[in-house]
């Protein structure tokens, strides 16, 4: 019983695993996605204001950057938050990873153990057999002994 309540809580430990390495791969690559928009929102605001100072665009280009400058650097706020949070889903299934993977770590210690007493047994079992044989052998030399001196 003890091998088979082992054997499924490796299995559940190794399923554990996978599931959380799965999971840090989903908030890696929302992590990235999300770095990318707050890339693509800084590289809009340096684009735009290029343009605003530029002396092609004149006045009006200028006032159009000055209505447009808050919508996008609330745009950049919002995509850095993103990111934030996204960091932290991201360091949240990086510890749950570890945490599962010690986990697993524990129980194949255990499953070792195991097999190292099995081993054990076997071998002081084989071992008390090889005594045996040889405490009787040494019986029957010393019954023979006796026979001939008697």
């Amino acid at each position: 019983m003890a091998r088979d309540s082992l054997e499924a809580a490796l299995r559940a430990r190794r399923i554990a695993v996978e599931g959380a390495q799965r999971a840090l791969a989903l908030a890696l690559a929302a992590e990235a996605e999300v770095a990318v928009a707050v890339s693509k929102a800084t590289e809009t605001i340096r684009q735009e204001t290029e343009t605003a100072v530029s002396s092609t665009g004149g006045d009006a280009a200028v006032e159009a950057f000055a209505a447009w400058l808050p919508r996008g650097l609330a745009e950049r706020e919002r995509a850095r938050r993103t990111l934030a949070q996204a960091e932290g889903t991201t360091s949240q299934a990086r510890a749950a990873l570890s945490a599962a993977r010690l986990a697993e770590g524990a129980v194949e210690a255990l499953v070792q153990g195991r097999l190292i007493n099995e081993r054990l047994i076997a071998e002081r079992r084989s071992q008390a057999a090889l005594d045996e044989m040889a405490l009787g052998r040494h019986r029957d030399r010393r019954r023979r002994q006796q026979a001939r001196e008697t």
